[in-house]
């Protein structure tokens, strides 16, 4: 099948889950835990444990959680080997507190270690992407990288616009890349649309195409997603969840599996409805990447 190439951020992850309401300014009980993240890397880890290759690019400090990130992500089967290792730099990281219901109460996110990802960087990595089978941009990468590796890689393009501010920073060349995904903030916000119902979600996915794109993918959360390409549009109903545990995570490996299924041949409905499995089998374990993640289970799941 050959394998996708993942451009964009790797961090380590700080995550708080309070066990009682939350008090501003106080000391909270709950707990604490640390793992590799990065949404990039997140949903590339997704997409090795289904099995696929990866390769992923990064910025990473040669410090212990550089060191994490690498040897976690190795040991999934993720080649690290194409990564930029900045020496003397701290590693990205993202600190998230959750409130008792398992939703994201502040974070605060230092990942200024992805804008070393010039566009010099990834010219010596261009053999690299242009032998892939897909390359995955993260929209955090700094916009001259994105203009270059657009401008020169032929494979299909991927890319989640990720939040409000950097979708609108990206808007101008969306339509460069084969397949866009956006949740539907996101999405109303680079279309300028204001409605959610399936109407609007039919203009928003019209006027994304309309800038050149070949698919654009919207989460919609417990609703599903919407998604619409040359030749069919329309929602596709999430699978319920008995109990989130977190929701973090649930956007990128919904996008590593409908990548996954795309790249092996199946129908776009298809692999939007394997998505949809993977990302409820992540919603039920309270890291961004459900250890547990299975082919088996998920084929179970979706079909």
């Amino acid at each position: 099948m050959g394998y996708v190439v993942y451009i964009g951020a790797a961090n380590v992850d700080i995550t708080g889950f309070a066990t009682g309401d939350l008090i501003p300014r106080n000391s909270n009980p709950g707990k604490i835990r640390l793992y590799s993240g990065g949404g990039a890397r997140n949903s590339a880890e997704c997409y090795a444990r289904l099995g696929g290759e990866v390769k992923f690019i990064g910025a990473i400090g040669d410090d212990a959680f550089g060191q994490k990130l690498v040897q976690d992500s190795q040991a999934v089967g993720i080649d690290m080997s194409h990564c930029l290792t900045v020496p003397g730099a701290m590693s990205s990281a993202y600190i998230a507190l959750m409130d008792e219901e398992r939703d994201m109460a502040v974070a605060l996110s230092d990942v200024e270690l992805e804008q070393r990802l010039t566009p010099e960087f990834m010219a010596a990595k261009l053999p690299v992407l242009c032998g892939a089978r897909a390359v995955v941009l993260g929209s955090g990468l700094p916009m001259e990288t994105l203009e270059f590796v657009t401008q020169n890689c032929r494979v299909p393009l991927w890319i989640d616009t990720s939040s409000v501010s950097r979708g609108l920073a990206i808007r101008p060349i969306l339509g460069r890349f084969h397949t866009v995904k956006c949740n539907l903030l996101e999405a109303m916000a680079v279309t300028g649309e204001t409605a959610q119902d399936i109407a609007a979600l039919q203009r928003m996915a019209r006027a994304i195409l309309a800038m050149g794109c070949r698919r654009v993918l919207i989460t919609c959360g417990a609703r599903g997603a919407f998604c619409a390409d040359g030749e069919s549009i329309g929602m596709h109903p999430a699978i319920p969840v008995r109990r989130v545990q977190s929701a973090t995570g649930a956007g990128d490996s919904f996008f590593a599996g409908v990548l996954l299924w795309r790249e092996r041949g199946y129908s776009i409905q298809q692999s939007v409805r394997f998505g949809m499995a993977v990302a409820n089998l992540t919603i039920r374990s309270p890291l961004p990447v459900n250890p547990d993640l299975n082919l088996e289970e998920v084929l179970a799941l979706a079909f």
